[in-house]
């Protein structure tokens, strides 16, 4: 699974959050990676950096799973701002 991927390649957890998260027929499915702002920003120096990756992961995963899926990464702080209790853990921290 993609999930275990990215919490391995980032050594970060890796979150199910929104409508896919309590409601049974979501309009996507939003997967979060969350990571400390110092790798953050050594994955993405820019904005566009960021933006890329976005999409080509959701594209793939789309792809790979016949439904739209949204891929972010955010930093730990805004995504537990963000996310509040709607939240469920794929994959946990490696590392």
């Amino acid at each position: 699974m993609k999930g275990g991927y990215w919490a391995l390649f980032f050594f970060a957890p890796v979150y199910l959050v929104g409508s896919a998260v309590y409601r049974s027929d979501p309009n996507d499915l939003d997967v979060v990676v969350v990571l400390e702002a110092d790798l953050y920003w050594a994955c993405y120096p820019t904005r566009l950096h960021w933006e890329r990756d976005w999409a080509k992961q959701s594209r793939e995963l789309t792809l790979l799973v016949g439904f739209r899926v949204d891929f972010k990464v955010q930093f730990r702080e805004d995504f537990w701002k963000q996310s509040g209790p709607r939240q469920l853990l794929l994959h946990p921290q490696h590392g």
